[in-house]
């Protein structure tokens, strides 16, 4: 939590991934097909999009069949009005 260098997550297919939004509503924004189908969430031209409240948790598990490679992704922090800090963009990295 006090570590904003941290944007790069290493993980390998069926790995699950948990975020914890402090000190602000959050919307979490991902390219498709990373995650289970069980992670429903609203649709965004062109990716997977979810709001998180201040306080609470996004767990997303990574797919079986999700291609390895490194995805963007972006956290845009609604109290600032501004995408979280910390290198742009943060990425995951299914091994």
């Amino acid at each position: 939590a006090t570590d904003y260098t941290k944007t790069k997550l290493k993980v390998k297919k069926k790995d699950t991934i948990i975020w914890t939004v402090e000190g602000t509503n959050a919307y979490f924004q991902f390219p498709t097909n990373l995650f289970d189908k069980a992670a429903t969430a609203d649709s965004l031209a062109g990716g997977y999009t979810k709001f998180v409240k201040k306080g609470k948790r996004l767990k997303l598990r990574i797919r079986a069949n999700a291609l390895s490679g490194t995805y963007d992704y972006a956290v845009f922090c609604t109290t600032a009005g501004a995408f979280a800090i910390g290198g742009s963009p943060p990425r995951i990295i299914i091994e």
